[in-house]
């Protein structure tokens, strides 16, 4: 039987997941690897997406000074913008998803539009079995919909591993715990701290699963790249 790996990659935004991969794609060591970008895109979602975002703009909820002085924007025009945008949205996302039907039916949809463009990209791969790593995996759709529900982090946990019987089994998830402060100054289309440190909290829980190695993101990338390839290769 053919030996073959299947790697996930994960971490906040600004953790360096993507310049990790592009240094592999570049290194001979994994001539024999596939990269698979495979964040969910919403499609059949699109225009419950469209009519949020309509419905965002026109929200004069909470000023932009007040939102900067809440999560510690960065000082720039455009950082206030997106801050107020993600607040907006959050709020506006938590009436919405107060209804376990809404709920339930958002996620139903969310999955199954998850499911087919998934296997869409990597059904080729996965029938030859060939190595891969993937850049996110399945989790951070219920990452995403679990901070949209207002779950906590065990909860997500849980509903992580209900579902993942649908999607190919991974031997390592690597983890690159980066904290969210640093994220932050890392990036700069990020909305604010609120967006990461949501997220740091459920990849702090999710990483304590079998199956997870953590890796110090915040090292000299060249450390942190050795430290990955240790565990890959």
């Amino acid at each position: 039987m053919k030996n073959y790996k299947r790697v996930a990659l994960i971490g906040l935004d600004g953790s360096g997941k993507s310049a990790n991969i592009n240094a592999m794609k570049q290194d001979i060591d994994y001539s024999d690897y596939n990269f698979m970008w495979v964040r969910w895109e919403p499609k059949l979602l699109k225009p419950a997406y469209w009519f949020l975002g309509k419905k965002v703009k026109s929200s004069k909820s909470q000023s932009i000074e007040n939102i900067s002085a809440k999560y510690h924007q960065k000082d720039t025009e455009e950082q206030k913008q997106m801050s107020a945008e993600y607040t907006a949205k959050t709020g506006l996302k938590g009436k919405i998803f107060k209804s376990p039907v809404v709920r339930t039916l958002w996620m139903f949809f969310a999955l199954l539009d998850y499911f087919f463009q998934f296997y869409a990209k990597t059904i080729k791969i996965l029938i030859k079995k060939e190595n891969v790593i993937f850049d996110r995996f399945y989790l951070d759709l219920f990452v995403d919909q679990g901070i949209n529900f207002g779950y906590s982090p065990e909860k997500i946990d849980s509903e992580v591993k209900k579902y993942q019987k649908l999607f190919p089994r991974i031997k390592q998830m690597i983890y690159l715990r980066v904290s969210p402060e640093t994220c932050y100054q890392r990036k700069d289309d990020i909305p604010n701290m609120d967006y990461l440190l949501r997220r740091y909290a459920i990849y702090e829980k999710l990483s304590q699963n079998p199956g997870w190695v953590i890796i110090d993101g915040e090292e000299p990338f060249d450390v942190v790249y050795l430290n990955i390839k240790k565990h890959i290769l």
